[in-house]
């Protein structure tokens, strides 16, 4: 566990860590996709984000983003990305690393971006019914790679689940506060990116 006055080492891919899982929202893009989805498709007819409210109201937070990200149409190659975020991850996949991107945001923005880039393995996202993001992000990872089996880059407290469950974590633009509860997690790697305003 890493001491208060320590300043954390960056986290290196090794044979027992290979795997490295990235969020979306203000971590690889210093944005939220579901904002982008609203703007998008507010401006391809005013009417979308009528109907998203409906979306909502039925399906909840998945189906509104499902319902945004279907009638939108975001220049992904336009997108904020955050270089820090990036080079880390072209560090890992350089040494033979899966790269993941496990995301709360809707499929279709997940997948737009990963074809956009070109450098993740696996993408999981929310699909309509699951939010995956939390909770339900942290048992989905678990499940697929085993507890401890992953590094994890994020920038919420809503990752501390997911960090929880991660060998390493790598924040994003966190505050000193969430930096600290992340120290705090035993036995786990740590290292701490920032994310400049878009």
């Amino acid at each position: 566990m890493n001491q208060p006055d320590q300043v954390p080492t960056p986290v290196s891919p090794s044979p027992d860590l290979n795997i490295l899982v990235v969020d979306l929202d203000h971590s690889l893009v210093r944005t939220d996709l579901l904002a982008e989805s609203f703007f998008s498709s507010l401006s391809r007819c005013w009417h979308i984000p009528l109907s998203a409210l409906w979306a909502l109201m039925r399906g909840g937070r998945p189906q509104l983003k499902q319902h945004l990200a279907a009638h939108s149409s975001i220049n992904y190659d336009r997108l904020p990305y955050n270089t820090e975020v990036l080079d880390l991850v072209r560090l890992w996949k350089s040494k033979g690393a899966r790269i993941v991107l496990a995301t709360g945001s809707d499929h279709r923005c997940a997948q737009a971006v990963a074809d956009h880039l070109e450098i993740f393995d696996e993408v999981y996202a929310s699909d309509g019914k699951l939010n995956l993001s939390g909770h339900r992000k942290a048992e989905f990872l678990a499940g697929r790679y085993g507890s401890e089996r992953f590094a994890y880059v994020g920038d919420h407290r809503r990752d501390l689940p997911v960090w929880r469950r991660s060998a390493a974590a790598i924040t994003v633009g966190a505050s000193h506060r969430l930096r600290r509860q992340v120290e705090g997690i035993p036995g786990i790697q740590v290292q701490h990116l920032k994310n400049p305003p878009a």
